[in-house]
């Protein structure tokens, strides 16, 4: 309906009202939207008119909120709204659609369904104690968790992988001072964002900016050159190097080929043994002073890339090997559902160790009571992902994250 928009005489703007009713709407309950002309003033005024008429601002999520209690969403497909919304590539946004719709719920329900029909199985010898359950009983039961277990395993597996589509790949650049760690940055994002300078120790702090490849997110991460610092500030920012290097899923560590490989080198490249690290020779348009058996013969290696960050050589060939060794594939694969979620991470874990717990109990032919508490607590742990049985504590931890009106 178009009319207009007014309050105690005074008019606000022509609007156009659309009135969508429960339970066919987005909450689920009966709902009206007023959609007004842009502007903040207009905008404002409307919204303070339905608030002095007896409206109330919606909270962060009330909406998503609203329809999962109403029925129109699991918890699990709600929090994939807010994921959808937050998507910044093109994976990540097929991965939150994909559980918009529902495959993992699918997923978890066909897991608590079979625990439930499990649990079933071992109430009923509780209830019926004066049978005892056979032996080949309990091996069919194990061989049905055994099963379960795979699933939740597989789903719990994923997490990495989902990680990475949802927050990104954190490559971070290590290297001595004055290796060309910034330009490297600036040269890999076709931009500059990290200040260049001659001057040793230039980059004080952690700079982060985020280069798309592929739809995968790659979080470059310049650090602060690593040696002896010479005052506070830059001991700060060599702690900082050390911190996003221990979170980094690949850590480039680069050389100046420039200048003969020294202590200092093979100091931070014996710190990164432990990491995912690619080895980068960097400032190749200038006349070397490593040749080709330094490296196997100092670290063992041979240099995974060639490049001069001023000049841009190499450059293309190191981003194809960025995404190559940050997912150790061309493409992840999304044939199956992806957890992206550290809360189905935890809940997935914990189902996982009560199964086992549970099969433990079969197999050494304990009371049905003990596999049927193992049991339910899988149970528990399943179902508050899609929100089956959840606590207000989780609803206000999901929610909150949302962005107001969603």
């Amino acid at each position: 309906h178009l009319g207009a928009l007014h309050q105690n005489g005074a008019n606000i703007d022509s609007a156009l009202i659309t009135i969508m009713r429960g339970p066919r709407s987005y909450t689920g309950e009966d709902t009206v939207e007023f959609s007004c002309h842009g502007g903040r003033i207009i905008l404002a005024e409307a919204l303070q008119a339905a608030i002095r008429s007896g409206a109330t601002a919606a909270e962060a999520g009330e909406f998503s909120l609203r329809a999962f209690l109403n029925g129109k969403l699991d918890l699990a497909q709600a929090e994939a709204v807010q994921e959808l919304i937050c998507a910044e590539n093109e994976l990540a946004a097929k991965v939150a659609r994909e559980k918009l719709a529902g495959t993992l719920s699918h997923e978890i329900q066909v897991i608590r369904s079979g625990l439930i029909d499990i649990a079933a199985e071992v109430e009923a010898a509780i209830d019926f104690v004066d049978e005892d359950i056979a032996p080949e009983v309990n091996s069919a039961l194990s061989e049905k968790l055994e099963r379960t277990l795979d699933a939740i395993d597989r789903l719990g597996r994923s997490y990495d992988e989902g990680r990475k589509i949802s927050s990104g790949v954190n490559i971070v650049i290590a290297g001595k001072p004055n290796v060309g760690k910034s330009s490297l940055m600036n040269a890999l994002l076709e931009h500059d964002r990290a200040i260049v300078t001659e001057l040793p120790g230039t980059t004080r702090d952690v700079i982060i900016d985020t280069l798309v490849l592929k739809g995968i997110s790659l979080n470059i991460i310049d650090t602060a050159g690593v040696r002896t610092p010479v005052n506070e500030i830059e001991q700060a920012g060599i702690e900082r190097t050390a911190a996003e290097i221990d979170r980094a899923d690949l850590v480039l560590f680069v050389v100046d080929c420039s200048v003969p490989i020294d202590e200092l080198d093979r100091e931070l490249f014996e710190r990164l043994k432990t990491k995912n690290t690619a080895v980068v020779l960097n400032k190749v348009d200038l006349e070397s002073a490593i040749d080709d058996q330094d490296f196997p013969a100092q670290f063992g290696r041979s240099p995974d890339a060639s490049v001069s960050a001023l000049k841009g050589t190499g450059v293309d060939k190191l981003k194809r090997l960025l995404y190559q060794r940050a997912w150790g594939s061309d493409r992840p694969g999304l044939g199956q559902s992806i957890i992206t979620s550290a809360r189905h991470k935890s809940a997935l874990d914990t189902a996982a160790e009560s199964v086992k717990q549970a099969m433990n109990c079969l197999a050494n032919d304990e009371s049905p009571e003990f596999t049927a508490i193992d049991l339910r607590a899988a149970l528990e742990a399943v179902g508050a992902i899609t929100g089956h049985n959840v606590t207000e504590e989780i609803l206000d931890a999901v929610f909150s994250k949302f962005c107001i009106g969603k």
